[in-house]
């Protein structure tokens, strides 16, 4: 995942953890103006004002997946969400992309 080409329309950074691995989503640099900040940009050049621009945000958790391993009660591999807060945008795509690439290499053990 760490390759350009990898599917992932997210960067990560890989963080060992125990047990496991958190494939941590890395801050993009994007210059993405939410509906509100779009809609007060609007109302001020209606009014004739120059919009102000807002502080580009700096989230300190952008999400990510943690894959565990696990012997109890019955092995398995586990895949949560991490590195979230109430401001965290769920990058859907990414992580969609993460399970696939998972469930087809679990998918080699089992046979």
């Amino acid at each position: 995942f760490l390759k350009p080409g990898s599917g992932l329309t997210t960067p990560v950074e890989v963080i060992d953890v125990a047990n496991g691995v958190q494939l941590v989503f890395k801050p993009s640099k994007s210059s993405f103006v939410s509906f509100k900040e779009e809609k007060a940009a609007e109302k001020a050049r209606e009014k004739g004002e120059e919009p102000i621009d807002a502080p580009r945000r700096t989230q300190d958790k952008e999400g990510g997946i943690e894959v565990v391993v696990e012997e109890s009660p019955y092995p398995r591999v586990r895949a949560l969400r991490c590195n979230l807060d109430k401001d965290t945008v769920v990058k859907e795509q990414s992580e969609k992309t993460i399970m696939t690439a998972l469930k087809k290499d679990m998918s080699q053990w089992k046979k």
